[in-house]
């Protein structure tokens, strides 16, 4: 898809995407530190599978959510709104997390925080569409990777130091873990609406000036879009392929807390603290990839960097389920990583290039499915994959074994379904 926009300077570039950082910041506190360490304390009997299943209510309420937040926000051309309501919604959650005294109303807080997310995300992800052109879409989509690797690791480093004082000083550590997403995602939400501020999008057939991030339009002002019938070329392979890659990569972050404290044997004290500790250190390595990776989609094309980005995750993940050396695991975890920094960069830019840029919102939001379904199906069957395999073999590591033999089959199956030719069919929406 070709693109009039004029090229975005790299300090608002830079500020345009920002609000990746924050949202990765909330999901990395939140999953697996805080509402494991909730599970493991009022379930701990079957903290893999009541945690599976936990998430998996959340992530459906997600898929749900998206797509009409995103086709609202399109229909009214109103952006800044669904921000802050998506914003302050999260907070609630953070806060009914923190707070829960049982499972439900663990999940409670859960369903709200997906009902933020999954409100804002759309709208702040149609700013790579709407306001920056195709040849920096790339290094925005790398740029964009970066915000959430070092959102996954401060997170998760945070999260775990904190979270490993409950035996110390209780409760205030829960209510603590909460405090740094908190600040950390209104300040980015501020910082992106700065950077928005002014922006037009000149594109062929984009929105009018009025949706534009920084303005508010009255409902009034309302105009209704021609329904589409068919999704963009391309979209169906794009949603397939992020799927697959979604799917394995949940599964092997999601139980890690409960594979350190089941099959290394660790406290959940020491296990909060340890997973904190790796992915800092394979998140530093990762830094290196990730905006090179950006400038490799928009030079030698989307998806021969999205299709090396699933070979070396199945590879970093058929490795992982053959070890329990703890120095091997950070070797394949930065395999891993590495191939999730270039499969981030090159798959946000490829569909930044197939979205029509009038419906982007709608689109995107549709487009997220493929992750909210990844994510609650990884949660699900990997829960009760783990529980079903450890009670049949009568050990506590096996059921994680398999996981991750499975997550690395998915990797190498996101793979194959991009590198295989396109056909010119195209398929129909209802």
């Amino acid at each position: 898809m070709t693109s009039a926009l004029p090229r975005v300077a790299l300090p608002r570039l830079l500020g345009l995407v920002t609000l990746s950082f924050g949202f990765t910041l909330v999901t990395s506190t939140v999953d697996p530190a805080l509402l494991g360490h909730k599970v493991l304390r009022l379930d701990p009997a079957n903290s893999a599978g009541t945690y599976g299943l936990l998430t998996f209510g959340g992530l459906l309420v997600a898929a749900l959510i998206q797509p009409l937040a995103g086709r609202l926000s399109d229909r009214l051309k109103l952006r800044t709104p669904f921000l802050f309501v998506g914003t302050l919604v999260i907070l609630l959650g953070l806060v009914g997390i923190a707070t829960a005294e049982a499972l439900y109303t663990a999940f409670a807080g859960l369903i709200l925080l997906q009902i933020g997310l999954n409100t804002a995300q759309p709208v702040w992800q149609s700013i790579i569409p709407l306001h920056i052109p195709g040849p920096q879409r790339g290094l925005a989509s790398g740029i964009k990777a970066l915000y959430d690797l070092l959102g996954a690791i401060i997170g998760r480093v945070v999260a775990g130091a904190i979270m490993s004082q409950v035996p110390t000083i209780g409760q205030n550590a829960v209510l603590l873990t909460i405090l740094v997403p908190a600040i950390g995602l209104t300040g980015m939400l501020l910082v992106t609406l700065v950077s928005a501020n002014g922006m037009r999008n000149n594109a062929r057939g984009a929105p009018s000036p009025e949706s534009d991030y920084s303005s508010l339009v009255s409902i009034t002002e309302f105009q209704a879009q021609p329904t589409t019938r068919t999704f963009p070329p391309g979209f169906g392979r794009w949603f397939v392929n992020r799927f697959l890659f979604w799917c394995a990569f949940i599964a092997c972050t999601t139980f890690l807390l409960f594979a350190t404290i089941d099959v290394l044997g660790l406290s959940e004290a020491d296990a909060q603290a340890t997973n904190g500790q790796l992915t800092g250190l394979i998140g530093g390595a990762l830094l290196l990839i990730i905006l090179p990776a950006g400038s490799l989609a928009d030079r030698l094309g989307r998806k021969p960097v999205i299709i090396a980005g699933g070979v070396l995750a199945a590879l970093g993940t058929f490795g992982l389920a053959n070890t329990r050396d703890l120095n091997v695991i950070v070797v394949f975890g930065v395999l891993i990583g590495l191939g999730v920094g270039l499969y981030l960069s090159g798959s946000l830019a490829l569909l930044a290039d197939i979205v029509p840029s009038d419906r982007s919102a709608q689109y995107l939001g549709i487009a997220n499915i493929a992750t909210a379904l990844g994510s609650a199906i990884a949660r699900l069957l990997g829960g009760q994959l783990i529980t079903l395999v450890n009670l049949e073999s009568g050990t506590k590591s096996n059921g994680y074994i398999a996981l991750y033999i499975m997550s690395a089959l998915f990797f190498a199956l996101s793979a194959l379904v991009m590198a295989t030719k396109s056909g010119k069919s195209v398929t129909h929406m209802r």
